[in-house]
């Protein structure tokens, strides 16, 4: 047993120095060989994310490329050439941005059974509305605290003309009045947005027969230019006429006022095109067999949408590229600009840190208990191509 046990022994050892031979063992438990082990899945993480490191790259040479041509002094022609490749960029996302979530939030509604869809529809319209609620609310909070405005020392140009800005009522009863928009075909490039004009001065003219009417004509206006001075200033003017044996009284507005209208607005109204799609997707799962040829139909547009969407992306990082240059050369003095903008730029870059970086995902947090930043990079091509394009669409 002897014999055996120590013949044993030396085959082991054998075993151990056959599997270890051509193997080299690094020490990658320091900082160095971190770095090494980083340095070595680097290529073939880029390589797994290249239209990423494509847009990133596509945003970085925007940059260098637009300071570049500042000092050539472009034409307008010229810097029209420079932003075409981004603008063909933004029609394309503008153009697809509408079938994406009427075929993305139908087929989604309509694959799920009428229980869960009906839930499902109604906690994306309660979502959407409690962030985009939130989000008002931070904004708010930002502007009182920062105050950006007053912090502008520099000389700007502003329009001459009087504005009327809407009020908080005004913009809570927008956003109802586009939920339930009265044509959904206008609804995909047009919104309804309150915006105050001014009632321009009018003359009401009133005519007499005969000059003896003219005291009972009199006593009739003087009641109603009463009323009227409420709300605005108004003035008689009688003016007779022998030869026609007419009067004529004027009653001249003279005060302009502020009214309020409902004009329809460019862009996509993207809570009506949700809430059409939710009760569109809910119905169909509800029809059973008779609906299914309509989720076929909307399945197969989803797809082809995708693909479409997918080789735009493999195009923005070039209009990325120009996107940003064009708008760079553009710019009279970007030193100047950002003074005079810089507390306006910092509000608006923390609002939108803070929205993303801490209020979404602590939504996410509470309602899934998962980790949020796992899903967050999931989305990162989106955000580099919005942050380069600096368009929601």
């Amino acid at each position: 047993m002897a014999d055996t046990g120590g013949a044993g022994e030396p085959m082991l050892d054998v075993d151990k120095k056959d599997r270890s031979s051509g193997v080299k063992f690094t020490d990658r438990t320091g900082p160095g060989g971190a770095c090494m082990s980083c340095l070595s899945e680097t290529p073939g993480w880029c390589r797994k994310n290249l239209l990423l490191v494509l847009t990133v790259v596509g945003v970085v040479l925007g940059i260098f490329l637009g300071f570049c041509l500042r000092p050539a002094e472009l034409s307008g022609d010229a810097i029209m050439l420079v932003s075409f490749p981004g603008d063909l960029l933004m029609s394309m996302l503008k153009m697809l941005i509408v079938p994406l979530i009427i075929s993305s939030m139908i087929t989604g509604l309509a694959s799920l059974d009428p229980k869960n869809s009906g839930r499902m529809g109604l906690r994306a319209i309660v979502y959407y509305l409690a962030t985009t609620f939130v989000a008002i609310i931070l904004g708010i909070i930002l502007v009182l605290a920062i105050h950006p405005g007053q912090r502008d020392d520099g000389i700007r140009l502003r329009s001459k003309e009087e504005k009327h800005p809407p009020t908080s009522l005004d913009a809570f009863l927008d956003l109802l009045r586009n939920i339930f928009p009265n044509n959904i075909i206008q609804a995909c490039f047009q919104h309804t947005k309150t915006v105050y004009a001014i009632k321009h001065p009018e003359e009401f003219i009133y005519t007499a027969p005969n000059s003896s009417l003219l005291a009972d004509l009199n006593d009739t206006l003087s009641a109603s230019v009463t009323t009227v001075l409420t709300t605005t200033q108004a003035t008689l003017v009688n003016i007779s006429s022998s030869d026609t044996n007419q009067t004529v009284v004027v009653i001249r507005e003279e005060v302009t006022k502020w009214v309020r209208t409902y004009p329809m607005n460019d862009g996509v109204n993207v809570l009506g095109i949700i809430t059409f799609c939710t009760a569109f997707g809910i119905l169909i799962s509800n029809m059973g067999a008779r609906g299914k040829i309509m989720i076929e139909f909307f399945t197969v547009l989803n797809e082809i949408i995708m693909k479409m969407v997918i080789i735009v992306m493999w195009y923005s990082p070039v209009g990325i590229m120009f996107l940003i240059a064009g708008k760079i050369v553009e710019l009279k003095d970007p030193a100047k600009v950002g003074q005079q903008l810089g507390m306006y730029m910092i509000t608006v870059l923390l609002g939108l840190t803070i929205h993303t970086l801490v209020l979404l995902p602590g939504i996410y947090f509470v309602l899934t208990r998962k980790n949020p930043f796992r899903i967050m990079w999931g989305v990162i091509q989106a955000w580099v191509t919005a942050i380069g394009t600096a368009s929601r669409s």
